[in-house]
């Protein structure tokens, strides 16, 4: 998918159809329906009206946040302590510490 954006104008129509499509739908989710006009000014109304609309984020970083497992939360919190979260030495851990490390990444946004 590289360079997807430069190589879409020399496909066929449905195909361009289909990605604008799909890139202002993405675009759209992102930017959660707020449409945002050059020319045209909104009202505070109009912004608080379009942000009561937004859905916010859930925060994964709760606090009173249940446990669903205990064991699976202390080998996570062990092997935070013991490894640093690099992804060339990846290539030379074992299946559980390397799915460890994965799912340390994924939590923090470090990937």
């Amino acid at each position: 998918m590289n360079h997807l954006q430069e190589t879409v104008h020399h496909k066929d129509v449905s195909t361009q159809i289909h990605f604008n499509r799909a890139m202002s739908q993405l675009k759209e989710l992102l930017a959660q329906g707020v449409a945002r006009s050059r020319y045209h000014e909104k009202t505070p109304k109009q912004e608080r009206l379009e942000r009561s609309r937004q859905m916010p984020y859930p925060n994964i970083h709760d606090v009173k946040r249940k446990i669903i497992s205990k064991n699976f939360s202390r080998l996570l919190e062990i092997s935070d302590k013991k490894h640093s979260t690099v992804l060339p030495k990846m290539l030379r851990m074992e299946n559980s510490t390397r799915l460890l490390t994965l799912l340390h990444l994924l939590m923090y946004g470090n990937l």
